[in-house]
Formats: C-alpha cells, sequence, structure tokens
C-alpha cells in the first residue's frame, strides 16, 4: 500500500516535466500571439512632437512586409572606421528571420540586409539579436532560433552570422549551440544571449568573442547562466562554461529567473558577467581571468526593487508598464580598457528598477571586488525611466547612458529617448532628450492574458565611439497610423558637436516682395553642456540647400535679397565648430510673403426679396497673403464667380484689407447658384476661390408651377440623379424623374429642392400628377422646411398605395393627383419644398415620375363657408367637366397647368351647375377658382387628355 502511494506521488511530480513547456519558453522568448484587431485606447498629448539637438533617423527601409514589427536593437561601430555601423532587432519580416541593418555614412542611412533562418526545418531566426566588431575590423550578429512547428518541438539553438568586408556580405547562421532531434524535460532550452569581444590590445585573448546566455531545463524548471567564447572568429565554438549557480523552480519566474546575461572584458583580458538574479531581485556578478575557464564564486552585487506591476501576460506574470506592457530589470556592465585613461580597469554598471523605475549607476575600481553606492542618473524622475543601456567610448574612456522616459507626458503613457554623457567617470551626468517624437509602447499588437499590447521587446542598445554616441531604441511612432509598425531609431550625436541655433525665423518683408529677413539666438554651449565662445565656430546658411553665407560665431541676422518675389524658400542653419557640426536648423521664408493672398470668405447673399436676378454678396476680405502671416498690402479688385465662371469684377483699395464689403451682382437666370469669390493684388496675383455659398436668386412667389416640358430643367438644386424626361410624362412631352436611365439603381439617394415659395397666410398647397413605381422599402417623400434645417415630411409615396404602380407595367392609368395641404403657422413666411428619394440595397423598380406641379401660398387659397358645397365631377376628365352648387353670383376663371389663365368661349348654366367643355384641352392638372365677392373657392381639376 506504501509503495502504491510512493508510485504515485512520483508520477504525480513528474506528469508536467515529462510534457516540456516548450510552446511557452519560445512565447516568453519571443512571443507571436497577435491581434489583428488590438483595441487600444487613445490617448490625446498636448505635445507628442519636439525639437532635438539631434537627428533621428529610422534604421529600418520602406516595408511591404505584413508583420512590419521591429524590438530588440542592439547596435555597434567598427573601430577600424568609424563610418561603418552594423545593427540588428527582433525582427517579425519575412517569416520571423534574422536581419541586419548596415550603415556606412555614420549612422545617417541605413540598409537592411535579409540573413534569412538556418537550413533546418521548423526554424525561425533572429531572437535577442546583438553586435559587435572585432578588432580586426570583422562584423559579427548573435540570434537565437528555435523549431516553432506546432506542436514545437524544443528544438532551438544559437547562432552567429559574420561579414569581413564591412557588411556588405555575410556568413549567416554559424551554430554556436544546436539542439535538435528528440528533446525531453532533461534538453536544454538557451535564450538571452549577447555577444562581446575583447578589443584591449594588452590583453592575452584579443579578438575572443564571448557569449553568455541563460540557460533553462523543463525538468526541474531551473535556470543557470553560461559563457561560451570563440577564438577562431566564431566558427568554432568552447563548450558552454557555468558561471552562476543552477536554481530550481525560477524560469517561469515572473523575473525569468536568472536572466539577461552580459560580458565585459578588461585591459589583461579578464572576463566580467553580470545578469539579473530576479528571484534575488539583484544584479548578479562573476569574473574570470583565465578567458572564461574558470569563474569566481558568483555574488550579488546590487539588490533593486522591482519593476512596475505585476500582471499576467498570457504566458506567465510578469512585471508590466503602461498597463501591460512586458518590462524587466537587467544590468549592462562595461569596461575600461582605453590605453593612457586614468581611470583604466574601472567598471560602470546600470540598470533600471523600483515601481516606477528609475535608472541606476555604480561603478568600480577595483575589478568588482565594490561598487560605489548605486545613484539615479536623471535629474527629472517623474514617470517611467526604463529599458536603459550604457556604452563606453573606447577611444577616450568617456561614458554615455540610453533610456526610455516619460517625463515629457502627464499621464506617463507616452515615451522619449534619453541620452546622459559622463566625461568623469560617472561622477557628472549631463542628459539631453534625443527622440523628436514620443510614442506609446502600448501600441504593439501582442496580446495575453486579457491584455492588449504586452510585447515591445526587453532592451535596447547603445554604441560610443570617437566622441560620438549612437542609441538604438524600439520606436513606435509610426504605430499610430498602423499598430504593426514599431521600428528602430537611432541618433549619431557628437559629444562635442556646437548645439544648432536656436529659435531660427524667416520673415517676410511685405513691402519688399525681394527681401527675406533672417534670424536666430547663436548657440552658446556644446551638445551637453560644455561652454562654446563665438570664436570657435561659424554658422553656416544654405537656400533651397544651396550656400548663401557663412558668418562669424556669435552673428544673429542675415538680410536675403535680390529674390524674385514671392518665391518660397527653404533656408538651413547648421552650426560649424571644428570637424563637428550640429543638426541643422530649418525655416521656410516667402519673398513677398506667399504669391497668393489669402482666401475671402462669403458672409451672406441676398437679393432683398427683389423681383429682380439682382443680388449682394457680403464678403470678408483677408487681411494677409495665403502663407497667413505676411499683411496683404496691395488689395486691388474682388472678383465673384457663379458656378465657377466670373460674373463680376469690382475694385477694391489697399484700405479695404481685413474689411467687410457688400459686392452686388446679377444672376443670369433665376435659380440656385454657386457663389464664389476671389481677391485679387495689385500685381494680378490671385487669391484661391472661397469656399462656395449655395445661394438662391431671383424672386420668391406666393404661387409657383412647373410642367417640366423645357428642353433643360430649371436651376433647381439638385442631389442625386434628378432630370427630365421624356419617356413617361402625364402632360407630354416630359416630366421629372429621379431614373432617367430607367430602373433606379441599389442605394440611390437622391434630393431635388425647388424654388422657395412665399406662404402668406397659414397654408400652403402642393399639387402635382404623380406616378410612384418605387418598392415598398424604398423612400418617395415631399419635405417643407422654414429654415432649411429642420423638415418635415408631408407626403410618403410608394407602389402600394395603387393598384396600378405594383402591376409593373407603365401606363396613363399610373398617373395619379397627389394634393398636399401644409399647416404654416408661421406665416407669412419663405417655404422650401424638396423631393427625396432613396432606394434599397436589394430590389428595385421603375423609377418615381411627377408632372404639371403647382404650389400655392397665397391668400387666394383660403375657402369661405358659402362655397363650401361647391362639387366638381368627373374628375379626373376626357372632357367635360361639371361645377355643381355654385353661387349664381360666382365668376368662374381656368387656370393651365403654368399658372395662365385661360379664356373659355362659353360656360354653360345648368341651375346652380355649371358646364366646362374642357375636351381640346391638353392633359395636366387645371386650376378653377369661383370667386363671389372677396371670396374664393379653388378646385383641381386633372385632364387626362384624348388617348
Amino acid at each position: 500500500m506504501v509503495l502504491v502511494s510512493l508510485v504515485s506521488a512520483v508520477v504525480l511530480a513528474l506528469a508536467p516535466s515529462d510534457q516540456p513547456r516548450w510552446e511557452r519558453y519560445i512565447e516568453t522568448a519571443r512571443p507571436s500571439a497577435v491581434e489583428r484587431n488590438p483595441s487600444i485606447p487613445p490617448v490625446l498629448l498636448a505635445q507628442r512632437f519636439f525639437e532635438t539637438d539631434f537627428l533621428n533617423v529610422n534604421l529600418i527601409e520602406p516595408e511591404q512586409d505584413n508583420s512590419p514589427m521591429q524590438n530588440e536593437s542592439s547596435i555597434a561601430v567598427n573601430p577600424l572606421n568609424r563610418r561603418q555601423l552594423i545593427a540588428s532587432a527582433v525582427d517579425y519580416r519575412s517569416g520571423q528571420s534574422a536581419w541586419v541593418y548596415v550603415s556606412s555614412d555614420g549612422g545617417r542611412s541605413w540598409q537592411n540586409i535579409l540573413l534569412g533562418k538556418p537550413n533546418i526545418p521548423g526554424f525561425t531566426a533572429g531572437n535577442d539579436p546583438s553586435v559587435a566588431w572585432g578588432p580586426d575590423g570583422t562584423a559579427y550578429v548573435v540570434y537565437g532560433g528555435f523549431n516553432r512547428s506546432t506542436p514545437p518541438s524544443g528544438e532551438n539553438g544559437v547562432f552567429l552570422a559574420r561579414s569581413t568586408d564591412g557588411g556588405r556580405s555575410w556568413q549567416a547562421h554559424i551554430p554556436i549551440i544546436l539542439h535538435t532531434g528528440t528533446m525531453t524535460a532533461d534538453s536544454t532550452f538557451e535564450d538571452k544571449y549577447y555577444i562581446t569581444v575583447d578589443h584591449a590590445g594588452s590583453s592575452p585573448y584579443r579578438g575572443r568573442l564571448y557569449v553568455p546566455w541563460k540557460r533553462v531545463i523543463d525538468r526541474d524548471s531551473s535556470t543557470q547562466i553560461v559563457v561560451t567564447w570563440s577564438d577562431d572568429r566564431g566558427m568554432s565554438w568552447h563548450p558552454p562554461v557555468r558561471v552562476g549557480p543552477v536554481l530550481p523552480g525560477t524560469s517561469l519566474d515572473t523575473t525569468f529567473g536568472q536572466s539577461f546575461p552580459l560580458a565585459a572584458t578588461g585591459p589583461n583580458g579578464e572576463v566580467y558577467v553580470v545578469w539579473n538574479s530576479g528571484t534575488q531581485r539583484g544584479i548578479g556578478f562573476a569574473r574570470s581571468t583565465d578567458g572564461g575557464r574558470s569563474w569566481s564564486e558568483p555574488r550579488i552585487v546590487h539588490t533593486y526593487q522591482w519593476m512596475g506591476e505585476t500582471k499576467f501576460t498570457g504566458t506567465q506574470y510578469n512585471h508590466t508598464l503602461k498597463g501591460g506592457t512586458r518590462a524587466e530589470t537587467y544590468p549592462v556592465l562595461v569596461v575600461d580598457t582605453v590605453p593612457g585613461s586614468p581611470r583604466r580597469g574601472w567598471l560602470y554598471l546600470a540598470w533600471a528598477a523600483d515601481r516606477v523605475p528609475n535608472v541606476y549607476f555604480s561603478r568600480s575600481t577595483d575589478g568588482g571586488r565594490t561598487w560605489s553606492t548605486p545613484k539615479i542618473v536623471h535629474r527629472d524622475t517623474s514617470g517611467d525611466q526604463f529599458w536603459q543601456w550604457l556604452a563606453l567610448d573606447g577611444t577616450t574612456g568617456d561614458l554615455a547612458l540610453m533610456w526610455l522616459d516619460s517625463r515629457d507626458d502627464p499621464d506617463n503613457r507616452y515615451s522619449r529617448v534619453y541620452v546622459a554623457y559622463s566625461s568623469d567617470g560617472g561622477d557628472t551626468w549631463w542628459e539631453r532628450p534625443v527622440s523628436d517624437t514620443a510614442f506609446d509602447i502600448r501600441r504593439n499588437p501582442f496580446v495575453g492574458g486579457g491584455l492588449s499590447g504586452v510585447f515591445a521587446g526587453d532592451y535596447n542598445g547603445c554604441a560610443f565611439f570617437d566622441g560620438t554616441i549612437y542609441p538604438s531604441s524600439v520606436d513606435m511612432r509610426n504605430a499610430e497610423q498602423n499598430i504593426f509598425d514599431s521600428d528602430v531609431y537611432s541618433a549619431p550625436i557628437a559629444v562635442r558637436a556646437p548645439a544648432p541655433v536656436r529659435n531660427f525665423r524667416a520673415t517676410t518683408v511685405a513691402d519688399d516682395p525681394r527681401r527675406i529677413e533672417l534670424s536666430w539666438q547663436p548657440p552658446v554651449e556644446r551638445s551637453f553642456g560644455q561652454p562654446l565662445n563665438p570664436n570657435e565656430y561659424r554658422i553656416i546658411l544654405l537656400r533651397n540647400d544651396s550656400l548663401i553665407a557663412t558668418l562669424p560665431g556669435g552673428t544673429a541676422t542675415y538680410t536675403d535679397r535680390d529674390l524674385p518675389p514671392y518665391t518660397v524658400h527653404r533656408y538651413t542653419a547648421i552650426t560649424v565648430a571644428g570637424s563637428d557640426s550640429s543638426a541643422p536648423r530649418w525655416a521656410t521664408g516667402y519673398a513677398g510673403g506667399a504669391r497668393k493672398p489669402a482666401a475671402a470668405t462669403i458672409l451672406q447673399v441676398w437679393n432683398g426679396r427683389q423681383p429682380t436676378l439682382d443680388a449682394t454678396a457680403r464678403i470678408q476680405l483677408p487681411a494677409r497673403r495665403a502663407d497667413g502671416i505676411t499683411p496683404l498690402v496691395n488689395l486691388a479688385r474682388v472678383a465673384l464667380l457663379l458656378d465657377g465662371r466670373e460674373q463680376t469684377l469690382a475694385p477694391l483699395s489697399p484700405g479695404d484689407t481685413g474689411s467687410i464689403v457688400d459686392i452686388p451682382f446679377a444672376a443670369p437666370e433665376r435659380g440656385y447658384w454657386r457663389v464664389q469669390v476671389c481677391v485679387l493684388d495689385a500685381e494680378g496675383n490671385r487669391s484661391d476661390t472661397s469656399a462656395a455659398f449655395i445661394a438662391y436668386i431671383g424672386p420668391v412667389e406666393a404661387r409657383y408651377s412647373d410642367a417640366f416640358d423645357d428642353t433643360t430643367m430649371r436651376r433647381y438644386r439638385v442631389g442625386g440623379g434628378w432630370a427630365l424626361t421624356d419617356e413617361f410624362a402625364f402632360s407630354p412631352p416630359r416630366s421629372l424623374t429621379e431614373s432617367p436611365g430607367r430602373v433606379y439603381a441599389p442605394s440611390q439617394r437622391d434630393t431635388l429642392l425647388l424654388f422657395p415659395i412665399r406662404v402668406e397666410r397659414d397654408t400652403l398647397t402642393i399639387a402635382f400628377m404623380t406616378a410612384a413605381l418605387v418598392e415598398e422599402r424604398d423612400s418617395a417623400v415631399v419635405e417643407v422646411s422654414t429654415d432649411g434645417n429642420v423638415w418635415q415630411r408631408v407626403l410618403s409615396l410608394n407602389r402600394s398605395l395603387y393598384p396600378e404602380w405594383s402591376d409593373g407595367i407603365r401606363s396613363p392609368a399610373d398617373w395619379k393627383l397627389a394634393t398636399v395641404r401644409v399647416p404654416v403657422p408661421s406665416a407669412p413666411t419663405d417655404v422650401l419644398v424638396r423631393f427625396r428619394f432613396r432606394s434599397n440595397l436589394s430590389v428595385q423598380d421603375d423609377g418615381w415620375f411627377i408632372d404639371d406641379l403647382v404650389i400655392e401660398g397665397s391668400s387666394e387659397l383660403s375657402v369661405e363657408s358659402s362655397a363650401a358645397s361647391v362639387m366638381l365631377y368627373p374628375n379626373p376628365t376626357s372632357g367635360i367637366v361639371f361645377v355643381q352648387d355654385v353661387p349664381e353670383d360666382a365668376t368662374v376663371e381656368v387656370f393651365s397647368p403654368l399658372g395662365e389663365r385661360i379664356a373659355l368661349p362659353n360656360v354653360e348654366r345648368v341651375g346652380s351647375t355649371r358646364v366646362l367643355d374642357l375636351r381640346t384641352f391638353a392633359r395636366g392638372v387645371y386650376t378653377i377658382r369661383l370667386v363671389t365677392g372677396s371670396n374664393v373657392r379653388v378646385l383641381r381639376c386633372v385632364h387626362l387628355g384624348q388617348w
């Protein structure tokens, strides 16, 4: 019984280890879970763009890949040619391949070279890349790879690529260590590798390559730090030697256990390794004096407070910043090996820690036996400071430290790269912002644990050589538009370069269009606060990239003369001190200002209710030219355009500049017009036309009709397909329709606005013949408005209203009389009437047809009770019409569909009935008025014509 229990316990204990957690380790090393439509909350920032003293450079060339993501960058300078640099990053392009970025002009431009993947089925490459140069000018890239097949096999390895021609060509995928075949819980998984090269001339190991990494064994979830080396420029490698202890149960710790190892070499061949001993919240340290074969007892040289907040990110719990982006403490170590340096052999260490992280610095002057008290490097501790990298100038021993910094965002979301410089071994630091654009590290597509934006990399990089610092960092400025588009940015920072000029301005001389005044504030210091005297520098001025002047230091103004009038020029100012130069400053100037005056604005167009086509436009004239800065001093004329054609050209005077003027004009015909204006200066330069003002110009009548029989439609305001058609009309030859091409289209939207009508009393009457051959799901409506903003639907039509509209056949019987009486309580007032049509997505029909429209808003529409009993029949009619119960003293008047009175030759009276002979009349809607004294009775008669 006891034996059974023991066996069961063993089975239960080993079960997890019999299923190695390869996917978890791989995802921790290089996350791949992305969300196609990640939800990142927008952050409104008062300022994202900044003026910086340093030129920002994107190391990534224009991308066409579907996964244009990079993070975790490293950068290095060729000690034999400072203009040659290499860099690398975790790059998701080409199916997660290894890449190297190469510059041959001192980091101002970069070429991206695809190294690809090892020729091993299922392998990706490019994990945790690092770069270095050897003392002989050989370039190296170290990176990891693993099998990402499903399910994961656990195969993994560490690889090296090298170049002996300055980065032009590469020998890739040389294995440093490789694990393939059947993997078990006792197999090793290698992670977090970083290359270092011994450059010391006095070292017996000069040129040796060192690569430490974290080794994980799944059986006991242990982590350990190992290191290997190569003496033949990376072609073969010594078996890994363990540097630190084996710590079981730490690989899935929040801190990744023992991780982020980094090696540095001393002047006499010493090798130092530091790492994050996460479970101890400390910086691990060990030393070798025999080229890495044996190591001192590892120890914790500094402890720290863990970083940020702990959150589950999909594979495990991690420390996070900004609400959910993974971030962990890691150490960076450099050693001064510069011959003749007063601090030769000193060790310098930097790391980031704390709940709201800061960047710390410490040093050792005795080979790592003792260390100085850690101090925060940056002066401002507001916001997060994290992902630091420390570099040492191999020619001077000076130090440079870069990090990401959120101090400039009050909400602690957006970060910028900052760099600090020290020339005294870290006693004093001068810090400067580098990024000209702040970015949000949460704007990445990686997801996990219900969080978005969980992975933006784990580290940055920095190089420093011959007085120039090259930070490299993940940068999400382009992820504002495409969350998959993270990049790597750098900036060449010469520590003794003169600062650029400040407040560089190009000022237009308004009354002299051939002159531009340039002004600036001269620099008084170099890049990191070193004093700069006027006799130590000169200022170079360029116009449109051509040199125009070299000025002595201290100069603050320059006049550029004899320029072509009204031309634009781009000026560049560069401060030069010896062989160093500042970042450029730019200013754009206009000789005489912009050639064009600024555009005018139409405030109002009206015709004062005149029965003519005369109108007036009220115009706000510009006070400046189109640049918005230069005063407009020679205003001469204003042109008024109707539908894009110049209608009026009125004179102005310079004194009219900026004022409001009224310009009279006449429209060619009644209707709606697009009214625009432009102004001209005395030299004939025309402004852009103003925004269009849609205005009705013409009389506003109390009675209006349209038989739609003209060859062209009146100037209604038309949106969509409204037009005249001769295919189907109640009174030939034409009618109005929104579908002149027979069947209307899906999702059709058509609106026709009629001329305004004057309503004198309290009722507006609209009458027209119509055939609404439209689907029941479509809208064919009549709407009215008194202000053009709020519209009231007064009639809605579709084929369900009459059987004739649903039979699918066009015929005269389709024409029906539509009459609408609309109360207008605000009368007397002007009223707008519009026809609006909207079709559905799927089923369409013949269309909406309108003919013989009559609109009345006059007082004559009121009906007195004495005539209330009058009747008219038959209606519709084809000839004879009987008007019954007509008062004896009433006069009968007949009006055509156009509103013209028609003289009747004979009106027969039979008792109280009048008989009207309309047989010779054309088809249409006729108006019959019965006038008795001051009382009027209005009747409609629909004439069907002779068919």
